[in-house]
């Protein structure tokens, strides 16, 4: 699946980037899970039980999953950083995003103008 995909993506960046950056260019969104005790038939309303929000996006998970492996045991043989190129909304999901990204080492510019848009909303 995209956590296998990022893992991957993630050991290559740290045999081909010592020392160096590795630059991801992708989404940024935030996730909405739902559960509920059935899948519903067509046209079927059904109540869910439980509701939370999560950060996510391809790229985004790449870019957490290549700065989890440079900064862990790997780290005093590859170092390098990580940046993320991607575009969220100048709203609450897409300050939390960056806050998420940021609180995992993954480097966005500086004030992120590169990343907030002012006229689109966030993904989900």
């Amino acid at each position: 699946g995209s956590d296998q995909a990022a893992a991957t993506t993630a050991a290559a960046a740290a045999q081909v980037f010592r020392g160096g950056k590795v630059i991801i260019v992708g989404s940024i969104n935030q996730d909405l899970t739902t559960y509920a005790p059935t899948l519903p038939t067509p046209g079927q309303t059904i109540l869910g039980s439980d509701f939370i929000t999560t950060p996510g996006g391809k790229g985004a998970n790449q870019a957490v999953a290549a700065s989890s492996t440079l900064q862990g045991a790997t780290s005093s043989v590859c170092g390098g950083e990580v940046h993320m190129i991607g575009r969220v909304g100048n709203d609450v999901m897409g300050h939390s995003l960056l806050s998420s990204l940021r609180s995992k080492g993954v480097k966005l510019g500086e004030d992120d103008e590169a990343t907030v848009d002012n006229v689109a909303h966030t993904g989900v």
